[in-house]
């Protein structure tokens, strides 16, 4: 175990902990699904693990293909809930009159998922609904806005549950990403769940379903951010963009690598960038968590709002994890229309009054 550790501090330096643990746990199950019988159903505990850990290394096949995950890929994955948030916050900007014609780049490592989900039909179920009812994305559960506690509000999240699920006239949504979708879907199943995950069928089917599913309004280009040619780019895909999306890819760069992409995504969107990462807001910048359980809401959603005098990242959504799955709202503030600034809060209590109808 030292020699594997050290070797991949050595192939990774800039590695965090939080990142390698997640990266060694994926790349077990990428060998692991379907070829390693009981799984996942008897591997839910630490000690099954362990188990599973040296029966990979063991095996001479399994264990080259593993080693290489772990020095060479990154994860690569589609958590849908993690795109309720950005599309939210969409629908709650067009409700400030910020956005008319809704164009999204999404950059990451969604297997083009992201923008799938965008463009589709699929709606959030309602909190506490039977599993029989259940399609397989849930609502987010929310607290009260700047809350630190997790009391959540029923109230709050039903009224979510119809923002998230509003009319979303989508024109366009582009996904960027340095592997084509159809390249990566093995990798990008064993990194898109837990492992207890994996027995929930509809889950399983829901993913299936996005990251196979192509619509007209959707594209993809394979490139890297931190080095695409934005003029050619220009000229590939005229038109404004709205709205960049950057969704839980940043922490696998260096701080070098994402300044360039951060900087780059400003130049390129035309209202908001959006970040979702496990990081905090500090008076306006973004600091990357190396821990990624420090503090109650260490997944944030945070925006760069190109209307606003000085810029600065506010904090738009805060969440429990990166399943985004417990959230409040934050602090930050938009400008509206008429150029004042505003909290997301005002839109979404008109998203309130008309969900009580429905209690």
């Amino acid at each position: 175990m030292r020699d594997f550790v050290t070797e991949t501090l050595e192939r990774r330096p800039a590695v965090g902990a939080s990142h390698l643990v997640t990266l060694i746990s994926r790349a077990l199950q990428a060998q692991a699904y379907g070829r390693i019988a009981g799984y996942p159903e008897a591997f839910q505990t630490a000690s099954d693990w362990s188990r599973l850990f040296a029966t990979i290394l063991e095996d001479p096949d399994m264990s080259g293909h593993f080693l290489t995950d772990v020095y060479t890929r990154d994860p690569q994955s589609l958590v849908i809930n993690r795109y309720v948030h950005p599309k939210g916050f969409i629908t709650l900007a067009r409700e400030l009159g910020r956005i008319s014609t809704i164009r999204v780049l999404d950059v990451g490592c969604s297997l083009n998922g992201g923008a799938n989900y965008l463009a589709s039909d699929i709606a959030v179920d309602w909190p506490g609904d039977p599993e029989e009812y259940r399609i397989g994305l849930p609502a987010p559960q929310l607290v009260y806005p700047g809350s630190r506690s997790l009391f959540i509000s029923e109230k709050l999240s039903r009224a979510y549950r119809h923002v998230v699920n509003a009319p979303f006239p989508l024109e366009y949504a582009l996904g960027i990403d340095k592997t084509a979708p159809k390249d990566a879907w093995e990798w990008a199943f064993a990194n898109s769940f837990n492992p207890g995950e994996l027995l929930d069928k509809k889950r399983v089917h829901l993913f299936n379903r996005i990251v196979r599913d192509e619509y007209e309004n959707v594209g993809f280009l394979r490139a890297d951010f931190a080095t695409l040619n934005e003029e050619e780019f220009a000229e590939q895909y005229p038109g404004d963009w709205p709205v960049v999306n950057l969704s839980t890819m940043l922490y696998q760069s260096d701080e070098a690598t994402r300044a360039t992409m951060l900087e780059k995504a400003k130049r390129i969107a035309t209202e908001f960038v959006v970040v979702s990462d496990f990081m905090r807001v500090n008076q306006g910048n973004l600091e990357f968590l190396d821990d990624w359980n420090e503090g109650t809401f260490p997944y944030i959603m945070a925006v760069w709002d190109k209307r606003e005098e000085y810029p600065l990242w506010h904090e738009i959504f805060l969440n429990t994890d990166g399943r985004a799955a417990i959230s409040t709202f934050g602090k930050g503030r938009i400008i509206t229309a008429t150029d004042r600034p505003e909290s997301l809060w005002t839109p979404f209590g008109e998203f309130r009054v008309r969900s009580q109808g429905e209690m």
